[in-house]
């Protein structure tokens, strides 16, 4: 199963696909019920995508929800 690294320094292990959509595709993470990755497809990877993701990172739901 892929690993992936947090923008907190966690390691994080992907299961299986949930969904995809044109800006990636999001995973189930294991051992973390309650969270989900977005794994974005590298021909997205821009500055504008950079500067979204950041944002919504910085400034996430006040209920928790996605």
């Amino acid at each position: 199963m892929p690993r992936f690294r947090t923008d907190k320094g966690q390691t994080i292990t992907t299961g299986p696909q949930l969904g995809a959509g044109g800006e990636g595709a999001v995973f189930d993470v294991v051992g973390q019920p309650a969270m989900v990755a977005k794994i974005y497809h590298a021909h997205r990877l821009d500055a504008a995508l950079a500067a979204k993701v950041t944002a919504m990172v910085a400034d996430p739901p006040d209920d928790g929800a996605v």
